[in-house]
């Protein structure tokens, strides 16, 4: 849905480039999504049966290939495909239980041919035309496994030709799947990052100034670490290391009366980071869209921007939920925790908990939606969030103010945006006494009405006002479609009705005092007579 929702707006932009340069994840946003999937969430499984590891292979395989059509090298794509018909034959050997002549003369072919592939395509060249370098590393140990299965099958170890056989070939198709992996999610996060104009990095985890064309060290340590794991659990000797491990997390220890262990509380740590983590995404990737006015000047439907709060802690009170149920935590603990935490509300948390139920009630009466167009006790700007404690407004003059709930709840709240955009604005002018009234209302109404950003309903209204010492005064009234427009269409039409009064010989007139001097010598003889 996500990659989807990318393509749309590239799309939309007319973003998208004619070959998908640097765009491969928007052309295949289904094979990507599965690729992705697969690759990671693979790993929910400790040990899986082999059958079911294939079967994620197998499809992985096949999104890949369908995206490497057209896109790498001819060359690159019969080595690709070439790989993935070794792998599948080694895959169909190894669930073979029973051994025979037969498949020892067909491990022995099939490991040649792995062999001199390998050779071929190390020698052979053509690296220029590589998009992924680590690949011919994976070739290079493919070959020497293969090798030693070989050696192994000829002296008669069976199930040591068999894990190296079937190691070789998977450590190239894992190596090649993940590192596309990793392409096509570094892809589709610069791809969101060109997009999406209101960036905090508050609200997700990743440096946006370093995410670029190189891919991220961690993301390559991440891909070694999973490769290992695939790749080990082939051999007996994955056991040996791995059972250890699993005992030292999984037994139960015990401090006081509660029982537990380290598996169930990373297990917890997991899940609700997992929660956070995905409740921020949801809020930066769901704020952004809702800023960006149309050609109109009305904003974009709000969809999950108006829930967006109620969304997020639906994530975390369900990831809660979760994490308490797989750390196995007794609901009589839970029931000490929120005891002390009543206790801690009616000794000082009155603030923090008046803030959270205020962001509550915003979430559910929607007084203010993300994206509106607010005026709050002089802080005028668009609603940029609305968190759990507090929400930002984004001002006029570009400061972000963070405003707690419970000041947004009982100020004064100006919410243009539910009005449709909407403002009423006003211009004040003065004219001669001796100026024709009527044809001066005509002559502002013509002009009114040619001006597409003025409505005409409600029509504008124009009206003489009062006698003033210098002129007599009248008040346009109009309406714009948008706020953000006011300002605009008042300055313009101050313009035109400037340069028209001047064209029909229609005086403003200024201030004007008269003075009347008395002589003071005159006077003061007058007065001594």
């Amino acid at each position: 849905m996500y990659l989807r929702s990318l393509k749309k707006i590239y799309k939309e932009g007319k973003l998208l480039s004619a070959r998908f340069e640097g765009q491969l994840v928007l052309k295949y946003p289904w094979a990507s999504a599965l690729l992705i999937t697969i690759s990671l969430f693979q790993f929910i499984f400790f040990s899986p049966p082999f059958i079911l590891n294939v079967i994620f292979w197998s499809i992985g395989c096949l999104m890949l290939t369908l995206m490497f059509k057209n896109y790498v090298d001819s060359y690159w794509m019969r080595v690709w495909l070439l790989m993935v018909l070794f792998f599948e034959l080694a895959a169909f050997d190894n669930l073979i239980l029973q051994a025979s002549r037969t498949e020892r003369w067909f491990m022995l072919a099939l490991s040649l041919l792995g062999i001199l592939a390998g050779v071929v395509v190390l020698l052979n060249g053509q690296r220029e035309k590589l998009r992924e370098k680590l690949i011919l590393g994976a070739i290079g140990f493919m070959s020497v496994l293969e090798i030693g299965s070989v050696v192994a099958n000829v002296n008669g170890r069976y199930n040591m030709a068999k894990s190296l056989l079937m190691g070789g070939y998977l450590n190239v198709v894992v190596a090649i799947l993940f590192l596309w992996t990793v392409r096509i999610i570094n892809e589709g996060l610069i791809l969101a990052f060109d997009v999406y104009t209101e960036q905090r990095p508050k609200l997700f985890y990743l440096n946006f100034d370093k995410v670029g064309g190189k891919v991220p060290v961690v993301f390559y340590v991440l891909l070694v670490v999973g490769w290992a794991v695939l790749f080990g659990r082939n051999f007996p000797g994955f056991e040996y290391i791995s059972g250890p491990l699993r005992e030292f997390f999984g037994r139960e220890r015990t401090l006081g009366d509660y029982t537990f262990n380290i598996e169930s509380l990373l297990m917890f740590v997991v899940i609700m980071g997992a929660a956070v983590v995905i409740s921020k995404i949801v809020s930066f990737f769901a704020s952004d869209k809702h800023l960006t006015p149309n050609r109109d000047g009305a904003h974009h439907s709000k969809g999950i921007g108006s829930w967006l709060l109620l969304v997020r802690i639906t994530i975390l009170c369900l990831g809660m939920f979760l994490a308490v149920a797989a750390a196995g935590i007794p609901m009589d603990r839970i029931t000490i925790v929120i005891g002390a935490l009543g206790l801690g509300i009616g000794l000082g948390l009155q603030t923090l908990v008046n803030n959270l139920v205020s962001g509550l009630i915003i979430a559910f009466e929607k007084p203010v939606n993300v994206g509106d167009i607010v005026d709050i006790d002089g802080k005028a700007g668009t609603m940029k969030s609305i968190g759990f404690r507090s929400s930002v407004i984004s001002t006029w003059d570009g400061a972000d103010v963070v405003m707690p709930n419970g000041d947004l709840l009982n100020s004064h709240l100006a919410n243009w945006s539910l009005g449709g955009g909407r403002k009423r604005t006003s211009i004040e002018i003065g004219v001669g006494y001796d100026t024709d009234l009527n044809s001066t209302r005509n002559l502002l109404a013509g002009i009114l009405d040619a001006d597409e950003r003025v409505l005409k309903t409600p029509a504008p209204v124009i009206q003489y006002e009062e006698f003033k010492d210098s002129a007599i005064n009248l008040r346009l009234f109009f309406w714009t479609k948008s706020l953000r427009d006011s300002g605009a269409v008042k300055s313009d039409l101050i313009i035109t009705i400037n340069s028209a009064f001047k064209t029909a010989n229609i005086m403003i007139p200024f201030n004007q005092y008269d003075v009347h001097i008395i002589n003071g010598d005159k006077h003061a003889n007058q007065t001594t007579r």
